[in-house]
């Protein structure tokens, strides 16, 4: 298809599924234009009239060519590692920050590591390739674990909620690990602990693999947040979630990545987000609740926010 300018788009290549019908030319002869790597995809598909109206484009012959960076490019080979290799240059490639993280569990080795080389989650993995997973964390404080019976329970919920298996993974499991994982870690103080549940592997498939099983990861890292430094709040653009995966925790925060950076654009540290009637719901990272001039403590409904474990601590404690 070629797009008119109205949509600022000068070309395209559209991918179709062909009918039984339906099938790819002959292979046409070698392209004059400069020279192509890869691959030249030539293919033409009927389309529905009105898409193509609405659009503003007419069918033709699709061509999908692929260039190369540069002759230099072109004449550097790149590398068929063995696996020796491969290791090495992943632990010289490994980030400083590395160095906080702790121990991590896996569900593929059934076990916990500390060489933070060997932390890696598998590029297969659909925690990866659709984002379809769900996670939780806790705070350890003084060799304690702070509500982690609740936060077992929310990514359960969540879990539920996102289709994921936990038939082998019942709370009393999930919290076994947790706890070996953050002993494992060593310190006691100014640790975070984070863990996700995926659908499985698959082999890049729109839907779970019914061989492979759920997948569960546990990473317990250094934290020591800053609570004297003021924080500053500025209201963002950034639309919330829906519904469905505002009461789920998933895997997915690029709408929240979305929120914190609009809001450091802004000159402020957290964004804060509003529905469609203007009313105030959540930020990034956090919770919002409001303290009014009679002294009530006001907070956003549930209904379209993510349930938030301080939030509900708190109005626990909050008095009458």
């Amino acid at each position: 298809l070629t797009f008119t300018s109205k949509l600022n788009l000068s070309e395209i290549a559209l991918f179709w599924p062909l009918s039984t019908r339906q099938r790819c030319p002959p292979p046409t002869k070698k392209q004059t234009n400069p020279p192509v790597v890869a691959m030249s995809l030539i293919f033409r598909t009927a389309l529905p009239r009105r898409l193509l109206q609405a659009v503003g484009a007419k069918p033709m012959t699709a061509n999908l060519f692929v260039r190369p960076m540069s002759d230099a490019a072109a004449d550097s080979p790149v590398e068929v590692l063995d696996s020796a290799t491969y290791l090495n240059r992943l632990e010289s490639a490994r980030p400083e920050y590395r160095s906080g993280q702790h121990a991590f569990y896996s569900s593929i080795v059934d076990g916990i590591t500390k060489d933070t080389t060997m932390m890696v989650v598998p590029l297969d993995d659909r925690i990866v390739h659709r984002g379809h997973a769900v996670f939780d964390t806790a705070n350890i404080k003084d060799g304690n674990m702070y509500g982690l019976n609740f936060h077992i329970n929310r990514l359960l919920t969540s879990a539920k909620l996102a289709h994921i298996d936990t038939a082998e993974w019942p709370a009393e499991r999930l919290k076994h690990i947790l706890l070996h994982t953050a002993a494992a870690a060593g310190p006691t103080e100014n640790v975070f602990l984070r863990y996700w549940m995926s659908s499985g592997r698959s082999m890049f498939g729109i839907v779970p693999d019914p061989e492979q099983p759920t997948t569960f990861y546990a990473l317990c890292h250094h934290y020591a947040p800053k609570l004297n430094n003021p924080v500053t709040a500025v209201q963002v653009g950034v639309p919330i979630k829906p519904k469905l995966l505002a009461n789920i925790k998933s895997n997915n925060y690029l709408l929240n990545a979305l929120v914190s950076m609009e809001a450091q654009e802004h000159g402020g540290y957290l964004g804060i987000q509003t529905d469609d009637e203007g009313l105030v719901t959540e930020s990034a990272v956090g919770c919002i609740a409001i303290i009014d001039k009679n002294g009530t403590l006001r907070t956003p409904r549930f209904e379209k926010i993510l349930r938030s474990t301080t939030l509900v601590r708190a109005l626990e404690l909050a008095p009458e």
